[in-house]
């Protein structure tokens, strides 16, 4: 059974009129052409065991422009060809895409000012084993669980950090050495949720290694990626050509070994492969998190011990051909976390949202069940205290323009009685702040209805002429209570 991948690619370019080096693109057989001279922004989602994209800048048409576009693309469609002819391994087609680049770029020189270089950056994927060789101001990287990993070596240093600050050990794994001017990958395998990124140095050089992790981890998809990438380089450096390639391992399938969950087999030379079947591939995109997957099951040659030197890279002689060694990816940190990729995925639980709407439904509930209280008298109540029984009540003077002396906040005075009077006399009580007229008949007569409100009001309409209403009662006010 066939080992095929799922991969959604997504190129994105700004071109500026430059003298020198033309760029262009190639998209698994897709070249850029006439529509592409000033932009692109192309996505190509598709299923096989082989895949070819690359970005470059060739040589600067001498005339004849058509020409040098069929040269461009013998090489590029050869290069295609060859990857998906499922009789040869990509140990041979690293070293068909040294050629490529070079059939592409031609002799690279040393730059001079104001004149811009060719450069090409290209990788590959065979039977879910993924290879990358770079020229010039290429760049190739494997984006994995946060973290950046250069697939070739190049003058552009990265740190060994990831998107959120944490230490990334043998950053450099997939690197393997040099050829001439042509810089080679080793062979790594191809993980779910993976993404292969090509783009041009000025990209790198424009927004920085942060800013390039900030954007990855924020996108949605690699179409977002894509975007935001060369629309911020751009806004920083306006007419610069820049282009960014990213492709998204939707799925790998990998025949009767991936029924047993197994992401490569370990053969002779491999590295680490121990702790690549137990590395939980991280989704590259951060809208949605979940649990980091299990280990899988790992699968040794019989007869064959795996070597020893794990992580090391080893330099590519000149004049033989290239041997590349597959590498692991570097094992997982203890704290790393799976995320799953939105737009292919379905939607997710975000614990941020569940912890805001069970905060909302908190506060509700304690809204409720504090006007219950209030309107079943069972809140915070108002003793009224009696005054000391005195032979006389005190004297409560008025002048015009002037309301009635306020009593002590909450302090109930009686009157004496008037002759005749039964013998349960009026009260005096001083309105406190959050009291209601209902509140008041509650802790004073243990009930309240409508025409309890009717007395009250009549009681003080002359007092407090705006006492037309329960709802009108205001802090301060000294009511007679009948």
């Amino acid at each position: 059974m066939a080992r095929t991948a799922r991969i959604a690619t997504t190129v994105t370019a700004r071109y500026s009129p430059a003298s020198g080096a033309k760029d262009g693109f190639w998209l698994d057989g897709r070249l850029s052409g006439r529509r592409e001279s000033r932009m692109a922004d192309i996505t190509l989602d598709r299923e096989d065991r082989g895949a070819f994209f690359a970005v470059f800048a060739r040589p600067a048409a001498s005339g004849d422009a058509e020409a040098d576009n069929a040269s461009v693309r013998r090489a590029l469609d050869r290069m295609s060809n060859d990857v998906k002819n499922t009789t040869r391994n990509i140990d041979t087609e690293i070293n068909e895409l040294a050629d490529c680049a070079v059939e592409v770029c031609g002799r690279i020189s040393i730059s001079q000012e104001g004149v811009r270089q060719p450069y090409f950056a290209g990788v590959i994927v065979k039977d879910n084993e993924v290879a990358a060789v770079t020229m010039g101001r290429g760049c190739a990287y494997l984006y994995r669980g946060d973290a950046l990993y250069p697939l070739t070596g190049d003058d552009f240093v990265l740190e060994p950090v990831d998107a959120l600050g944490n230490v990334v050990h043998n950053l450099e794994a997939y690197c393997a050495g040099t050829a001439g001017t042509v810089r080679y990958s080793n062979i790594a395998p191809l993980l779910p949720d993976d993404c292969l990124i090509v783009c041009n140095r000025e990209v790198m050089e424009t927004l920085g290694q942060k800013e390039v992790l900030r954007l990855l981890y924020e996108a949605e998809d690699q179409c977002d990626a894509a975007g935001l990438m060369v629309t911020s380089a751009s806004a920083k450096s306006p007419g610069l050509p820049v282009q960014f390639l990213i492709g998204f391992a939707e799925t790998v399938n990998n025949g009767e070994r991936g029924s047993r969950a197994v992401p490569f087999r370990a053969e002779k030379g491999s590295v680490g492969a121990a702790a690549a079947m137990s590395a939980a591939a991280a989704g590259p995109f951060a809208a949605f998190r979940g649990k980091a997957s299990e280990p899988v099951e790992e699968i040794e040659d019989e007869g064959e011990e795996p070597d020893e030197a794990a992580f090391h890279s080893e330099p590519v002689a000149a004049s033989a051909a290239v041997s590349s060694k597959r590498t692991a990816p570097p094992p997982p940190r203890p704290d790393h976390i799976r995320r799953e990729q939105p737009s292919r995925r379905g939607p997710g639980l975000d614990p941020r949202k569940i912890a805001l709407a069970l905060l909302m439904v908190a506060i509700a509930a304690g809204s409720i069940f504090a006007i219950y209280k209030i309107l079943t008298g069972n809140g915070p109540a108002v003793t009224p205290t009696t005054a000391p029984t005195a032979t006389a009540a005190p004297t409560l003077e008025t002048t015009p323009g002037q309301e009635t002396p306020t009593p002590t906040a909450g302090e109930l005075s009686t009157p004496t009685p008037a002759p005749g009077s039964p013998t349960a006399a009026p009260k005096l009580y001083t309105v406190q702040s959050g009291d209601s007229l209902y509140r008041i008949c509650m802790n004073n007569y243990g009930t309240a209805s409508d025409t309890l409100y009717q007395k009250i009001m009549a009681a003080n309409i002359a007092t407090y002429p705006s006492f037309t209403s329960a709802d009108k009662i205001q802090p301060g006010w000294v009511l007679t209570l009948p």
